[in-house]
């Protein structure tokens, strides 16, 4: 679909350019294609749209994701995907004081920590959340990337967690930042 007044859009002060510092952002990798890099200033949540690559990060040892996965990579680590075909990633920097809705945060999830050793597993895309990651797609595609539209998406999407996955599932995904000690 077209973008009425791209250039109106694209030149305003709120206009995100291609970067992760605030908005979603869209990444398509060949299969030749491998991607390194430190991942320093937030964590990031990686929803699998296309495909499917190994990922690791810090001391995890490569692991296979598929389209369909949900991941969270935090701060201040190592990241690598090197792609088994074209795949195509959306990622989103979050924070851990983000609230997933008015009445719950994402620190809230610690209590739901499993006694069970963590092990870098995905959560799945879930008819809603997929139903939102299509729409999301179309409309950054389209150009459509202002600070505005990204916060209200990054809400949305965490109250799609809050409404449509369990609270195990949510710990597992965020435990990332639910094991870090952020108290001084």
């Amino acid at each position: 679909m077209k973008l009425h007044y791209v250039n109106e859009h694209t030149s305003c002060v709120n206009y995100l350019p291609n970067t992760l510092k605030e908005g979603f952002k869209i990444i398509k990798v060949s299969s030749k294609e491998v991607i390194s890099k430190d991942v320093t200033t937030s964590t990031n949540i990686i929803f699998i749209t296309e495909g499917s690559a190994f990922v690791s990060y810090g001391d995890y040892t490569p692991r296979l994701f598929i389209s369909g996965d949900i991941i969270t990579i935090p701060s201040n680590t190592h990241l690598d995907i090197k792609p088994t075909k074209d795949s195509e990633f959306i990622i989103c920097p979050i924070d851990i004081r983000a609230q997933m809705c008015e009445r719950y945060s994402i620190d809230s999830l610690s209590q739901y920590i499993s006694t069970a050793k963590y092990d870098f597993s995905p959560i799945r895309i879930n008819e809603r959340m997929g139903e939102f990651i299509s729409l999301l797609k179309n409309c950054l595609s389209d150009g459509l990337n202002c600070i505005h539209y990204n916060t209200w998406k990054k809400q949305e999407m965490l109250l799609l967690f809050r409404a449509y996955y369990s609270k195990e599932d949510l710990a597992l995904l965020f435990y990332p930042l639910l094991s870090k000690n952020t108290d001084f």
